[in-house]
């Protein structure tokens, strides 16, 4: 069993029963869902009703998306990593997949980030050694550099900010990483050292003028990456 750091929430048309026998709805407790617990081992699903997660790195972001309804009006469940996600997340996560549940991965871009996104695919180098933890059907959502040089946040290039001489070592270190030698990852770990620039998730409130175009930018965003990536229309 994994008992670890119990950092990380699940929010959405999930129901479930955790280790003392209390059904509950992932979306019916506290502002950001269920808190995931240390050792989710013994959680059993009763309902699933939504159409894929979006594991999000960071908490404001995740946050926003709850507050403008998206899960209930597009069938989505929401985890919150809150950074490097623990591994009693990845383990829930992996939970879900075995479940059928589509998983895709939403972060910053930046040489961190990737980390975080690969993590969650192939497991961490230091719990390498714990079965359960990788979600290899995990899908990358982004953002991705390919969305900054010709997609979707084409025109938004001043949102871009430098990286730092610790986001620069992080990205030579990226190149050594036995997780990320993959084609698109090695990809796009030459972009952060060639264009020497990162996005924040942040970057979506920078385009939006209110909340309605926010909700509207995350709707658009969302449907082209699950569709292409897991198959899955919202």
């Amino acid at each position: 069993s994994i008992i670890s750091d119990p950092r990380g929430w699940i929010y959405g048309d999930i129901e479930l029963v955790d280790a003392s026998g209390y059904t509950i709805k992932a979306n019916r407790i506290g502002e950001m869902g269920y808190s995931v617990p240390p050792d989710p081992e013994n959680i059993e699903f009763k309902k699933i009703g939504v159409k894929a997660v979006v594991a999000i790195e960071k908490v404001g972001p995740a946050k926003n998306m709850i507050e403008l309804k998206i899960p209930e009006e597009y069938g989505l469940g929401i985890a919150i990593l809150k950074g490097q996600p623990s591994r009693s997340m990845r383990r829930f996560l992996r939970m879900l997949s075995e479940q059928g549940v589509p998983i895709g991965i939403l972060t910053d871009l930046s040489p961190w980030s990737i980390r975080i996104a690969a993590t969650v695919i192939y497991n961490s180098i230091s719990s390498a050694h714990i079965p359960g933890l990788a979600v290899p059907n995990a899908a990358f959502l982004g953002i991705e550099t390919k969305d900054v040089e010709e997609g979707f946040f084409k025109d938004y290039q001043f949102a871009l900010e430098d990286l730092t001489p610790l986001d620069i070592k992080a990205a030579k270190d990226n190149l050594k990483l036995p997780s990320l030698q993959g084609e698109f990852w090695q990809r796009e770990n030459q972009w952060f050292l060639k264009r020497k620039k990162k996005a924040e998730l942040e970057i979506f409130k920078a385009m939006s003028p209110s909340a309605k175009r926010l909700k509207e930018l995350f709707v658009e965003y969302l449907r082209e990456k699950l569709e292409e990536r897991l198959g899955v229309s919202i």
